[in-house]
């Protein structure tokens, strides 16, 4: 490392506390801190603006340090990016993992102008949807792979003709669940034209999409319509998100005009009931929080969370588990689908149900002696 290199990284240092001592002294009238911008990267430094031009969405950081992100315009084809910052000890340095549009011609049949932010699976894959392109014209899913192939995960527009009832132009960037499952909003189409939720999942060797929602399917829109954001997820797996028309109609100038709507999905995730026997013997609560029966026995989950329930007997003996799980140590279960569980509590002189967990009286319907208290 160069000496002013040093240098400008112990200097960097110094301002970091001066900030910190500034921020505790602004509450005596000291001075704000000083904010300063450094410009990372100028696209169409290249020409033809094959690095790229218009990024119009956010960014993301690996654990590295590294940025990834699209641009709407510019590539090898003119028809769009994704792009990595990497920092380095001269700067940052860009590099075109993949221009849109290589495919089918003027069709860009492996999509066109990404407008959307990426996400990063744990291997590094890259995730996101175009506006345009796809063998369809309707925009496509994506990933990228870390050496740069693209592949085309789901082409938009495939039904419904025109009408485009699995939805058309996906604006909006994917989320995934647990499972690996992706979700998105497309801002037309749909059954009603006006947009839809889908969601997109590995079906052996290829992905299937599902419309989880049409938009406008009541009077006048007031379910909402057009939506153009990306979703959020909870760790129960309904799904949240904005519209950016329907619902009421008095904004604008004129008073006229429809003013968009939040909304959430539900019914997607899987459910987890748990059932006690010998209550009230103990509790069992959940990893993710959702369940804690005695009082909250039954639980929604997003598709693929992984759940751990832990018994804690109070005063009695935890006898194990029945149902998805056995054993008497904690109980792992993923929600690829609902699910149930027993845990069973027994006591001196209690009736345990045959077959008893291991550790407790063997009965068959009628009670045994129980074991001694050691």
């Amino acid at each position: 490392m160069k000496v002013d290199s040093i240098l400008h990284l112990l200097l960097a240092g110094l301002c970091v506390l001066a900030v910190s001592e500034s921020a505790f002294a602004g509450a005596s009238g000291g001075p704000p801190p000083a904010v300063a911008e450094q410009v990372l990267y100028k696209f169409c430094s290249l020409g033809g603006c094959t690095d790229g031009s218009n990024p119009s969405t956010g960014l993301i950081m690996d654990g590295s340090g590294n940025l990834y992100g699209t641009t709407e315009f510019g590539g090898s084809h003119s028809a769009g990016t994704v792009f990595k910052l990497a920092p380095t000890m001269t700067g940052w340095v860009e590099t075109v993992l993949y221009s849109f549009c290589a495919l089918g011609g003027n069709a860009c049949t492996d999509g066109g102008l990404p407008l959307s932010a990426l996400i990063m699976d744990g291997a590094g894959n890259l995730y996101g949807t175009t506006d345009a392109g796809g063998t369809n014209g309707g925009g496509v899913a994506f990933r990228i792979a870390p050496n740069g192939t693209e592949t085309v995960l789901y082409s938009f527009c495939a039904l419904g003709g025109s009408a485009c009832t699995d939805g058309t132009d996906p604006l909006a960037g994917l989320i995934m669940d647990p499972a690996g499952n992706l979700y998105g909003a497309a801002e037309l189409g749909g059954s009603h034209s006006k947009g839809a939720v889908y969601k997109i999942a590995p079906s052996g060797s290829g992905w299937t999409e599902t419309v989880l929602y049409s938009f406008c399917s009541q009077s006048s829109c007031v379910d909402g319509a057009n939506p153009a954001a990306s979703l959020l997820m909870d760790v129960a797996g309904n799904l949240y998100g904005t519209t950016v028309n329907g619902g009421n109609d008095f904004c604008g100038p004129n008073n006229t005009s429809p003013c968009g709507t939040v909304f959430q999905l539900t019914g997607l995730g899987s459910t987890l009931s748990v059932s006690i026997i010998g209550n009230p013997g103990g509790r069992v609560t959940s990893s993710p929080s959702g369940i804690n029966c005695g009082s909250t026995c039954s639980a929604s989950f997003a598709i693929g969370t992984p759940v751990t329930l832990t018994a804690t007997p109070s005063g009695w003996n935890f006898g194990g588990w029945s149902g998805a799980c056995t054993g008497s140590g904690s109980c792992a279960v993923t929600m690829n689908s609902n699910q149930a569980v027993t845990a069973t509590f027994w006591t001196n002189g209690s009736v345990v149900p045959y077959p008893s967990p291991a550790g407790a009286p063997q009965v068959s319907g009628v009670p045994s002696p129980a074991p001694a208290t050691p």
